[in-house]
């Protein structure tokens, strides 16, 4: 017969199960440590070019004002299309200044919480078409044709400044990247009781489909470096899918082509 079996174990030790454990929080707290270094690695330096890019947006349309309002107003011209060249430059970079500066604004107050639930008859000449015609002028050298189609009798009731906002930035975006000569369609048609289909089509690179998401990314454009070939802070379209859903239905990229669908917001206000 086979006798019984004796096993011998180790007495347990508190202490030795407590230094296990320490040894593992130690090893979780060296990744996370290393984790959030690289994070605010990131951080800076995406502080950095914003930093570097803010400062270059706002210097840049202020030089070419003052440049353009000292020579209009030093030199002396026998030919006035001269003068009027000079003071056209000041007032369309003015107008540049003044979106840059309206933007960061609207940003500040959406980080606050401010909302947008104002709505109000649309004035298609002063909310719509003007700013486009404006931002023609700026684009004036790359002799862009902008067909532009509003539907017969259109009533839209919307946030008045955010619906400016939105459509003269994703305008002023088709314009930014169509090439010289081109031509760029703009659509404006009814959808429902008071609402709009904005519907703005180019001839510019086509974005990759893995960018839809990104490009729409505040200061995307900014985080691309600072040896990127176009100017700007990259909220515009940041701004636009902000309007778009505090109240519109959608803001959408196809192949060529931006689409703003905007709601029926009920009966017109009083």
């Amino acid at each position: 017969m086979t006798g019984p079996t004796i096993t011998s174990r180790k007495p347990f030790e508190p202490r030795e199960l407590v230094a296990q454990i320490q040894a593992v929080f130690r090893r979780q707290d060296k990744s996370h440590q290393g984790a959030t270094e690289e994070i605010n690695r990131q951080i800076e330096r995406i502080q950095s070019e914003v930093t570097h890019n803010f400062s270059h947006e706002l210097r840049t349309p202020m030089m070419q004002i003052l440049m353009s309002l000292d020579m209009a107003l030093r030199d002396k011209y026998d030919d006035p299309n001269e003068l009027k060249y000079f003071v056209e430059t000041a007032l369309s970079r003015s107008h540049r200044l003044y979106t840059l500066i309206d933007d960061l604004t609207f940003l500040s107050n959406y980080d606050m919480g401010n909302k947008i639930n104002f709505r109000q008859k649309v004035d298609i000449k002063n909310d719509f078409t003007l700013p486009i015609a404006l931002l023609q002028d700026q684009y004036k050298e790359k002799d862009l044709r902008v067909n532009i189609n509003i539907a017969e009798g259109l009533t839209i009731h919307a946030p008045r400044r955010e619906f400016r906002l939105a459509c003269a930035h994703i305008i002023d975006n088709s314009m930014k990247f169509s090439p010289p000569a081109t031509p760029i369609l703009v659509d404006l048609s009814p959808n429902g009781d008071s609402g709009c289909i904005l519907t703005v089509t180019n001839y510019g690179p086509v974005i990759p489909v893995e960018l839809h998401e990104k490009v729409f990314k505040r200061y995307y454009q900014v985080s691309q470096g600072l040896a990127r070939g176009i100017w700007g802070l990259g909220s515009w379209l940041t701004i636009a899918r902000i309007v778009a859903r505090a109240g519109w239905r959608c803001h959408h990229i196809t192949h060529r082509a931006w689409v703003l669908h905007s709601n029926d917001p009920g009966p017109a206000p009083a």
